[in-house]
């Protein structure tokens, strides 16, 4: 059990406590052993778990004896770990957050999970420069505190929501506020948004982020695929995209509900100024011989 401890109380006793009493297997000791001597093995990823993936020895697969907020304090003040997995029950009240986000070498974090505690993962993306990849997988719980951790100016440079199924979860202005939390993170160069189940103001809101960016926007791809966008969202998203100028491959695979009007849209952002588009994925679309004229020609 944790109990009500702080971080003084980790670093108190990080030398002296006995990992055997906090952990439920000899891999997590040996793991948790590795994070607090500040071992080389940790330099790629660590995982933790509830099941085993490949039962590797850099996977942590939570049991009810280990010991969680531990677990978060030597990984906070690990200095070569470069990526985390978490896919795991994170029971309330656990300090296992608070630990991770004291971490300042982790380069790409993965998150399959709900962590529950959103806004130190805010501090953690303003603070750990060396952060540059984040990949959602899994439902917000608590979608202000999300936004409010999005809207952190970071180092991001990759941001990837995988098949997270927001329409389920949230309301249409918790993704709104999502969408419009992004307008602090200009500097990212890759946006993967497949299958997440926004719907109109969503992608109205996902555009005013675009137009917010201007100049300063480094998009370089955006991958929009399997999300049921329609003619009228496809006309707001490209309002915004015009202001991506550095923006070089664009998915919008999967988007069956994109008419020719949709199209004729896409021609005209094709034709103008702006446009530096190189890769162009418009798969599983219906895109006959009538369609690919209105997109040659407008």
């Amino acid at each position: 059990m944790e109990g009500s401890r702080d971080y003084a109380y980790y670093k108190e006793h990080a030398q002296d406590v006995k990992l055997e009493d906090i952990t439920s297997s000899v891999r997590n000791k040996n793991i948790m052993q590795k994070l607090r001597d500040g071992n080389s093995d940790f330099k790629d990823s660590l995982y933790i778990l509830d099941e085993p993936m490949e039962d590797d020895d850099c996977e942590f697969i939570v049991q009810q004896s280990d010991d969680l907020g531990w677990l978060g304090y030597f990984v906070g003040e690990n200095k070569r770990l470069g990526g985390l997995f978490i896919k795991c029950y994170l029971p309330p009240g656990t300090s296992f957050i608070e630990g991770i986000c004291r971490n300042r070498s982790i380069e790409s974090l993965h998150i399959d999970c709900d962590v529950g505690d959103y806004l130190s993962l805010g501090s953690m993306l303003g603070n750990n420069s060396n952060l540059n990849s984040l990949q959602v997988g899994y439902s917000i719980g608590n979608a202000h505190d999300f936004a409010v951790a999005l809207g952190q100016r970071s180092y991001l440079k990759d941001l990837n929501f995988e098949n997270l199924d927001l329409l389920d979860d949230l309301s249409d202005e918790e993704m709104s506020g999502i969408a419009q939390a992004l307008s602090a993170q200009p500097q990212l160069e890759d946006i993967r948004l497949e299958s997440i189940g926004l719907e109109g103001n969503g992608w109205a809101a996902l555009s005013t982020t675009f137009m917010a960016w201007g100049r300063n926007s480094k998009l370089k791809k955006l991958d929009l695929s399997l999300n049921n966008i329609d003619d009228e969202g496809l006309q707001s998203l490209l309002r915004g995209i015009a202001n991506c100028r550095n923006l070089v491959e664009l998915n919008l695979s999967g988007n069956s509900q994109i008419t020719v009007a949709g199209l004729r849209a896409l021609s005209g952002f094709f034709q103008s100024k702006s446009c530096r588009l190189e890769s162009l994925n418009l798969a599983s679309m219906g895109v006959d011989d009538e369609r690919a004229i209105v997109l040659a020609t407008g």
